[in-house]
């Protein structure tokens, strides 16, 4: 138990080297740890995702944090749009789930959705942190300015 605790807290100061100002990283009970992400951190994180794949689903993107959820917009084939997901854990990991959509032509169930839906689940969980120190995430809280996500063992 201790060696675990002392791998957590050499994680979590190995880790905060390489974690930008805004983001914090701090110690809870229980042995879990919270992350946060500012606003700005997650528009980056999910504009860059977006951009890396092999066909970006949109250009000019820009996202607006809700309470309980994230509205992703852009512009697709000439025409602006949005997209909502919700974050939540699941086996361990950031799930993303496609809640409802505003591009023309497009429906929840369409391959370009389930592709955008499986880009930012995975390239959220690689920006996420931690996961590689034996942590798994417990819960993800989406506020209008930061996204929390508690880790544990």
């Amino acid at each position: 138990m201790l060696r675990l605790l002392l791998l957590i807290v050499f994680g979590v100061v190995l880790s905060g080297c390489f974690v930008p100002s805004e983001t914090s990283v701090t110690l809870v009970p229980t042995n879990s740890i919270n992350r946060t992400f500012t606003a700005q951190e997650i528009n980056d994180q999910i504009s860059a995702i977006i951009a890396a794949q092999p066909i970006p689903f949109a250009q000019n993107i820009t996202v607006n944090l809700q309470p309980g959820e994230v509205i992703i917009s852009g512009e697709r084939e000439g025409l602006r749009g949005s997209i909502t997901v919700i974050l939540f854990a699941g086996s361990g990991q950031l799930q993303v789930m496609p809640t409802a959509i505003d591009f023309a032509g497009l429906t929840l169930q369409d391959a370009a959705i389930t592709e955008l839906s499986e880009a930012l689940q995975t390239g959220l969980n690689d920006s996420s942190g931690l996961e590689g120190d034996g942590l798994q995430i417990q819960s993800i809280l989406v506020l209008v300015d930061r996204v929390e996500i508690r880790f544990a063992p």
